[in-house]
């Protein structure tokens, strides 16, 4: 008797193992005809613990994979599917973001209990996004050449200048939450041109932090919109509240304001930037960063004095003033034609960027790279509404 109850108690604990370690591969949620799993959540908050995510990345994960279901009911709905040549490509060119090769990233991630197929999915699913998007919109997203001239036309703000200070503080070293607790408290106890110079040569680590975070005089309509309504609320000494930035967060000090005699007619801006290698601490990072700076004298330079990083680490951009980003436009506020700064970039390291051009006439390729981002922002915004909508029709249902 004693000999079956224990057969019995060893079965059912078999059982419960059995059970236990299928667990991870339960539906955790159904979306439509699709499910997302317990092992595919776990799996997806890794990776963006991975990527330097921060906050309640398990609910980022949630929301990433309803979406990406959503992303292949739509590609099904129109017969769109992509092939391994194209998400070879797209996992090469995820990976060449942070200056890494498929191969390496795959290891990366390996290392910290994330499988290859979890990031070819995670890269599949935005490459069929990105095909369904087009194939719906990219005739209502047709960007004309009165566009663009309207576009030029209208991007002159004025001629209003400030003179400010920032501390940039990036949150490579503090966290997000500790940059910005920091940022409050600097800003609350700030009260003169002095105390704020001596905090930004202790806190910030912009290029500008060895000049007490002064800048020169700079245009209205090199700033981005959110942080000039900010500066243009003060009196001259006062501090911004926290702004935050890509990978950084920032307060700015006005130190006077003026009006030029005759409006900057600056309205598009032709960039560079090369992605350094992540990885290291930050004063060894900005210390790569100023070495390629100082050996650099032009874009033509910056491209040759980068290709040690590898072919994707440098890139070219043209684009309107007002269609910047927030912290591109900040850090392109600061320099003139061929001067060079960095900036804590989205993959965890940083970006050397230097100023091409500044011009209201379009350099040759210019325009069409101007075209090129109003039609991206264009249909990025259709293929919002879009998924709204799946949203919207959509049966989800946590298990």
């Amino acid at each position: 008797m004693m000999r079956m109850m224990s057969l019995v108690l060893g079965c059912l604990l078999f059982c419960v193992q059995i059970a236990q370690a299928q667990a991870p591969f339960h539906t955790a949620i159904t979306v439509n005809d699709g499910i997302i799993t317990n092992y595919e959540i776990s799996q997806r908050t890794a990776m963006i613990t991975a990527f330097g995510g921060r906050g309640d990345t398990r609910d980022t994960a949630v929301n990433q994979l309803i979406d990406e279901r959503l992303y292949q009911h739509a590609a099904n709905l129109i017969n769109i599917t992509v092939g391994e040549d194209e998400i070879a490509e797209g996992m090469e060119e995820f990976a060449n973001r942070g200056n890494l090769s498929t191969e390496q990233i795959i290891q990366y991630l390996a290392a910290r209990g994330i499988e290859e197929q979890s990031f070819r999915d995670f890269v599949t699913n935005g490459l069929l996004w990105r095909q369904v998007v087009r194939a719906r919109f990219s005739r209502q997203a047709t960007v004309t050449d009165n566009e663009i001239d309207s576009a030029l036309g209208g991007a002159n703000q004025g001629a209003l200048s400030v003179l400010i200070s920032e501390i940039v503080i990036p949150h490579l070293e503090r966290g997000p939450d500790g940059a910005k607790q920091l940022a409050e408290q600097l800003s609350g106890s700030i009260n003169s041109q002095g105390a704020f110079a001596s905090a930004a040569r202790r806190y910030s680590r912009s290029p500008t932090a060895r000049n007490g975070g002064r800048l020169d005089w700079v245009p209205a309509a090199n700033l981005p919109t959110s942080i000039i309504t900010q500066l243009l609320a003060l009196e001259n000494n006062e501090v911004t509240g926290p702004i935050e930035l890509n990978n950084a967060t920032a307060i700015f000090q006005l130190r006077g304001t003026r009006r030029d005699a005759t409006a900057p007619k600056e309205t598009t801006v032709s960039y560079a930037q090369v992605a350094l290698p992540v990885g290291g601490e930050l004063k060894q990072q900005i210390a790569a960063a100023r070495v390629l700076i100082n050996k650099s004298d032009r874009c033509l330079d910056l491209r040759a004095n980068s290709e040690k990083y590898g072919a994707n680490a440098y890139q070219e951009s043209a684009a309107l003033q007002s269609e910047l980003s927030q912290t591109i436009a900040m850090e392109l506020a600061k320099l003139d034609r061929n001067e060079a700064g960095y900036y804590p970039n989205s993959a965890g390291g940083l970006s050397v960027i230097m100023l091409c051009s500044r011009t209201t006439e379009l350099q040759e390729g210019e325009r069409e790279a101007l075209r090129g981002n109003i039609f991206n922002r264009k249909i990025s915004g259709l293929g919002n509404g879009y998924l709204q909508e799946l949203k919207g029709a959509a049966y989800i249902e946590y298990k």
